[in-house]
């Protein structure tokens, strides 16, 4: 069993004493005194402490190796303990022998107001000569140890049914009759003792060991039955349905609302249009100089109703320079039989167009050359002879040609467009789902 330990001090009194007894919540209180006994040098309040402790059921043990004080434990019939963890006992009490000398105080001579009441003063000094031979057991102090005013308050308190006349069994031991020297405590009858059960601190301490070593037992038990002890196999079966896993859609970017019955989902396009640039540098080179210009004079042999050539007819010479014509040409039919036609006869037909040089440069600029007609099939009798081609010059410039755009259009396709596509998507403010790949 647990117990309450109460410390005394020297300066406590009983009343505070017994208050803090009360406040114990344990039944065993174990009291603990100072070196200097002090409150409790008193018997009568050794038997308040003892009483009290019998109205409130709680057993009270002394801690203390003092004599004295053992000895009026004893007379209280309060159990008494070298310290907290030793077993308590009940003191016996010494005999003392009373001599017959004058340190003995006659109680007549004290003024101990009510309590000289009590006493037969009939009773002649003969028999007190007897009775101081006796040895008296319970005497233990003399009787000037106490105050008038404290005996007087100890015996209200011990006098609690209020009677008039005093129950010699509640009067301290200690306590000897004025006038003579025999003990009140030789009047009172004999009554059966009260046993009082004695703690055991060390069956406490064994039991409290093997109690800590079952309740840890009995958490770990505990901890295996739920966290480790339960165990089950369960076994799912899993029904399967098929379902398609592919279908085909149709989207509809008209106002067709989505039917999933015939698979058509209705879609909604957005347009954001950007203009993006990419610096390149042109790398190719073209000469805008001037074209040498002139005139070529076609004779005709073989086209006996003639032939036209159209503008942009080529004609070229030997050195592969192609001049091209400025207009459209007419060039009639020979006269006479073709047998008896010359190039360079009158009967043949005569046209003359204006041509300029396909390209600038100076290289265009030639003496009179034939040439030939890109529009007449070779072996014909049509011959084309030029007059000197001149006026042309050399001016070369830098153009951009069809590798740089290429090139131009292959770094605009690696551009960041995220920021486009978040703008684009946050057009999409009524809950559609917005497919990236369509971007």
């Amino acid at each position: 069993m647990n117990k309450d330990v109460i410390y005394i001090d020297t300066e406590d009194d009983i009343t505070a004493i017994i208050g803090r007894i009360k406040d114990c919540k344990e039944k065993i209180v174990a009291i603990v005194p100072p070196k200097r006994v002090g409150i409790l040098q008193s018997a009568v309040n050794l038997r308040l402490l003892s009483r009290m402790a019998d109205n409130s059921d709680k057993h009270l043990v002394l801690i203390t190796n003092n004599k004295a004080l053992i000895a009026l434990a004893a007379s209280a019939k309060i159990p008494v303990a070298k310290n907290l963890q030793s077993k308590p006992e009940f003191p016996e009490i010494a005999a003392l022998e009373v001599d017959d000398d004058d340190d003995i105080i006659d109680g007549k001579q004290l003024p101990v107001g009510e309590l000289v009441k009590t006493v037969d003063h009939s009773v002649d000094s003969d028999d007190d000569e007897e009775e101081s031979d006796k040895d008296i057991s319970t005497y233990h102090k003399p009787f000037n140890h106490f105050k008038k005013d404290t005996i007087e308050d100890d015996i209200e308190e011990i006098d609690i049914e209020g009677e008039n006349e005093l129950d010699p069994s509640k009067i301290p031991s200690t306590l000897v009759t004025p006038g003579a020297r025999k003990p009140i405590i030789d009047e009172i009858t004999d009554e059966p003792k009260k046993k009082v059960k004695i703690p055991n601190f060390s069956r406490f301490r064994k039991r409290l060991f093997f109690g800590s070593i079952a309740g840890i037992a009995f958490i770990c038990f505990l901890v295996w039955a739920i966290g480790f002890a339960p165990a089950a196999t369960v076994i799912i079966t899993a029904k399967t349905t098929s379902a398609p896993v592919s279908m085909t859609l149709k989207l509809n970017s008209d106002s067709t609302p989505t039917d999933v019955t015939k698979n058509t989902i209705q879609t909604i396009t957005k347009t954001l249009k950007k203009d993006v640039s990419v610096d390149f540098t042109a790398t190719g080179k073209k000469d805008v100089g001037e074209k040498a210009a002139g005139t070529i004079t076609i004779r005709n042999c073989d086209y006996s109703e003639g032939f036209s050539l159209p503008i942009g007819t080529e004609f070229t010479n030997g050195d592969d320079q192609v001049y091209v014509s400025t207009a459209v040409v007419s060039v009639p039919g020979f006269s006479g039989s073709s047998s008896g036609c010359t190039l360079s006869g009158a009967n043949s037909g005569k046209a003359t167009v204006a041509v300029n040089a396909s390209t600038s440069g100076e290289g265009y600029n030639i003496a009179a050359d034939s040439f030939g007609i890109s529009a007449i099939p070779s072996g014909s009798k049509v011959d084309a002879n030029g007059s000197a081609m001149t006026g042309g010059t050399t001016k070369m410039a830098t153009v951009v040609t069809s590798e740089d755009i290429e090139k131009a259009k292959t770094a605009l396709a690696e551009l960041s467009n995220s920021s486009i596509k978040q703008q684009l998507t946050k057009q999409f403010t009524n809950g559609e789902t917005v497919i990236a790949d369509s971007f």
